[in-house]
Formats: C-alpha cells, structure tokens, sequence
C-alpha cells in the first residue's frame, strides 16, 4: 500500500510539473519557476494532493544535489577567481543591507526583536540552486557577470551557514554568552577548513584519479 501510494504521489508530482512547465515556457518564464509553483499548489498548504510529503520532499533534496553537481561540472574556478574580490565585497554588502532592511521591516510590522532578527536572516539569503538553473537555461552561465552572480551566491551561502549557527545558538543559549562566541567560532573555523581542503583535493587529486581512470578503461 505504501508502495502504491508513492506512485500515486509521484505521479501527481510529474504530471502537475508537466503542466505548470508548459505555462512557465509559453510565458517565456523559466521553467524551474514553473516547478516551484506546481509544487506549492500540491503541498500540503494548498490542494494536499500529496499523501507523504516526507518521501516527497526526500526526492527534492536529491534533485537539488543532482542539480548543483551537474552545474559544478561546468564550473569555471578560474573565472571565479578573477570577480572574486567583488563577489566577496557585493555579496556581503547585499547581505548586510538586506539583513537590516528585513529587520526594519519586521519591527514595523510588530514582531519581536528575536523575529525581525530571523525574517531579515532569511531575506538576506539568496537561492543558489534556482539561481544558478536559471543561468543555465538562459545560456549565461560562462559568462562574466554570471561568474560573478555565482561568486555573490557562495559568498551567501557561507553567509547562510554562519547565520544559521548564529541564530541556532541564540535559539540555545537566548543570549550571546561566551558559548555562543564559542560555537560561532568554530562554525567560521570549520568553513575554512572544509573550503581549502575541498579546493585541495578538487583541484589537484580529483581531476588527475578522472584522467587515469579515462585513460586506463575508456
């Protein structure tokens, strides 16, 4: 029965972004867009046409890892360096000035202190994944300003894990003591670490074991 009711779920889900894609591509809108609407329009906050959402959103996030690794294969580190300085310089800006907007907004609108922190957090950060599709299905993702779009994301989403730590610990401790510092710390420490070992070994090891492997058996 379980077996049955993922199919039928499945099949909800293709034949709604089948639909939904088709508009989006008459409307010469892109087509991520359409599968980001026919995926609200059957969750479970508007037609709950979707038994399991678990198992749903399981697929999602595999989709989203197939995605993001088919766009890294096409991804130019090099160029990146070149817009490096002002990905880095633009991205944390738009993070800062928009952070601070969605604060304001979230004190005039009534919220808390604590909320209007979380609402300019989530304002502040961009999606890369959708982003970065969209790039790709408009032919712009080798191009200079696209590089630089993508350097705006990774500032972001390094932003993001910092956030998330930031507001997890204020979540935990209610205050900035000194083990909040702490956890933010080794947060910080642990990006750096996990971005120059994965540069490393991307750069150097990675690309050298494909072209032994290409040469031995294909």
């Amino acid at each position: 029965m379980e077996l049955i009711a993922f199919i039928q779920d499945f099949a909800v889900v293709l034949i709604f972004a089948f639909i939904v894609s088709i508009i989006f591509f008459r409307l010469n809108q892109p087509v991520i867009l359409g599968y980001l609407v026919a995926g609200c329009l059957i969750g479970p906050y508007a037609l709950k046409l979707v038994s399991n959402v678990e198992i749903v959103n399981l697929f999602a996030e595999l989709s989203i890892i197939f995605l993001l690794f088919s766009i890294g294969l096409g991804f130019n580190i090099k160029k990146l360096r070149k817009v490096g300085g002002v990905a880095l310089f633009t991205g944390t800006l738009e993070m800062i000035l928009i952070k601070g907007i969605g604060n304001a907004a979230g004190r005039l609108l009534g919220l808390s202190y604590m909320d209007s922190i979380f609402l300019g957090g989530m304002l502040a950060i961009s999606s890369t994944a959708i982003i970065a599709k969209i790039l790709v299905d408009l032919g712009q993702i080798n191009k200079e300003h696209a590089q630089i779009i993508l350097g705006i994301l990774i500032v972001e989403d390094i932003g993001a894990v910092i956030l998330l730590t930031v507001f997890g610990s204020i979540a935990v401790f209610g205050t900035t003591s000194f083990s909040f510092v702490h956890e933010v710390l080794i947060t910080i420490l642990k990006i750096i670490l996990f971005f120059v070992i994965a540069l490393v070994i991307g750069l150097n090891f990675i690309p050298k074991s494909i072209n032994r492997i290409g040469v031995r058996y294909i």
